[in-house]
């Protein structure tokens, strides 16, 4: 992603978004060394809970899902990037932005290594809400320490503030609302402390909607910028940019 991209023109961003499929035929099932990401998501704590959440992104015959897939490098699992914005924290269910939540809008002393980047802006010009844009992310595994609890090749479904395994998160539309774009922070400090994973060279982004609403533009390793604290478990943390040109008409319209 060039630094000078301008979000707020359509017709450059667009052109930049992973849509995710609308065509059953062109849903995929990546296969890794032990399950398949369909296997992955089918036998995933969310489901077996009973939660409908991933019902409407498979194909008629359960074999293929709604889901992109990002081909990265070898990413580490450890010394990421401490923001400087404020972010908002997941809750182990997915739930984002509530104000009545302890760990929304707030500063954070733990680093991330990755980031995916969303868009709300729509074809035409017109800003979404991202109220609806429900998806989970899945990660395959690189590379491996000793004693690790996963192989090589293997698909791990991620959760959030360690909640159900492959809980997805149900909404972008977070303070201060009104977002042009948003940056999703993903923490993968305990997949190298819990499960022994050293680095992973995929992420996949799952439709949890059946709609396809959201619209990740792309997936890329945060810096290593020095040390960084990991607090708790499994969290995703959401940092939000305001839409500055749309809040400035706003501020000069009646």
């Amino acid at each position: 992603m060039n630094p000078s991209t301008d979000f707020s023109d359509p017709l450059i961003i667009d052109p930049l978004i992973a849509t995710m499929p609308t065509d059953p035929a062109q849903f995929i099932n990546p296969i890794s060394t032990g399950a398949s990401l369909v296997t992955k998501v089918l036998n995933s704590a969310e489901v077996a809970s009973g939660a409908t959440t991933y019902n409407q992104s498979f194909n008629a015959s359960q074999t293929l899902i709604k889901a992109r897939e990002f081909i990265m490098g070898n990413v580490p699992t450890t010394g990421g990037f401490i923001p400087t914005d404020r972010v908002h924290y997941s809750d182990p269910k997915g739930a984002t932005g509530k104000m009545s939540d302890g760990l929304t809008d707030v500063m954070t002393r733990r680093d991330f290594e990755l980031a995916l980047i969303d868009t709300q802006l729509s074809p035409l010009g017109t800003l979404e809400s991202g109220a609806t844009d429900d998806f989970g992310i899945a990660v395959r595994v690189a590379q491996t320490g000793p004693e690790a609890m996963v192989v090589p090749g293997e698909i791990i479904f991620l959760s959030t503030m360690g909640g159900l395994e492959g809980a997805d998160i149900d909404s972008l539309d977070v303070p201060p609302y009104g977002n042009l774009f948003s940056l999703i922070y993903v923490d993968l400090e305990n997949l190298n402390s819990l499960m022994g994973v050293q680095s992973i060279d995929r992420v996949y982004v799952i439709d949890g909607s059946g709609n396809g609403e959201v619209d990740v533009m792309d997936v890329f390793q945060l810096p290593e910028p020095g040390s960084g604290v990991s607090l708790l478990s499994g969290a995703l943390g959401l940092a939000f940019f305001a839409r500055q040109r749309f809040r400035r008409r706003r501020r000069y319209s009646i």
